[in-house]
């Protein structure tokens, strides 16, 4: 009897060790249960306070570009231009880059909740050298950047009286083109930088002729480098047309 009791005994024993062990690896269980919930928990409200912020940052743009848009003017052209090149406009403190196919245009981080007419004369500054990518490197380049980034500035509500807030090159770029029609702005950067397309292509022109004396078999690539200035001086004589068209139509927004 007492082997009986002894035994019934142990047996108790041994149940409740194992219940003990079972009820902590439970807890244990759930612990870990709990811990992988927090973890998915913070990892999701991050996701979607980072979505929260692309999205945002996308229906700024995008309601710039539609303002943009609005008006038959300067950032009316540069829309279009946007759309038919399937451009990428999106807020990134990383330069932006022309592309073979798909055009990325960069805006300054910092700009995500500046007003209008400074968004969108950063994204006018940066779809303009996107555009003129194969433009030659010349005081006209500038004028045309500087114009656009000006054009769009006013058309969409921007005063001379903020100029000075915005960034730098914006700014210089603005202030340039209200100082300065276009030849004396051409002339002034011409002092400063670059030289004019017209001295480009007589320069061209004539090292085109030293090599052709020399008998240097570089004519083709001489020709293809004239026809890029040619065509360079034609687009801005184009240019020179539209900036009249736009101070008749537009000169009041200058304010």
């Amino acid at each position: 009897m007492l082997k009986l009791i002894a035994a019934v005994l142990m047996a108790g024993a041994i149940s409740a060790n194992a219940q003990t062990s079972s009820d902590a690896q439970f807890e244990n269980d759930i612990k870990s249960i709990l811990k992988q919930n927090q973890i998915a928990a913070q990892a999701l409200n991050q996701s979607v306070a980072k979505n929260s912020v692309q999205q945002a940052s996308l229906n700024s743009i995008d309601r710039v570009l539609s303002a943009m848009n609005d008006l038959p003017g300067t950032g009316a052209m540069l829309t279009r231009w946007l759309r038919q090149n399937q451009a990428l406009v999106e807020f990134s403190d990383t330069r932006s880059l022309p592309g073979p196919q798909q055009p990325l245009i960069y805006i300054a981080a910092s700009l995500r909740s500046a007003p209008s007419a400074a968004l969108g004369a950063a994204i006018a500054q940066a779809a303009a050298r996107a555009m003129l990518e194969d433009f030659p490197a010349s005081p006209e380049k500038q004028y045309l950047v500087a114009s656009r980034t000006a054009e769009t500035y006013f058309e969409l509500g921007g005063a001379r009286a903020d100029i000075d807030s915005l960034d730098q090159q914006t700014a210089a770029d603005i202030r340039l083109w209200v100082e300065n029609a276009v030849e004396p702005g051409v002339n002034l950067l011409t002092r400063q930088y670059h030289e004019p397309l017209a001295k480009l292509l007589s320069d061209l022109q004539r090292d085109r002729q030293i090599a052709v004396n020399f008998n240097m078999n570089l004519e083709l690539e001489f020709d293809e480098r004239i026809a890029r200035v040619e065509k360079a001086i034609q687009g801005f004589d184009q240019f020179k047309a539209y900036e009249k068209e736009w101070i008749r139509s537009f000169s009041s927004l200058v304010r």
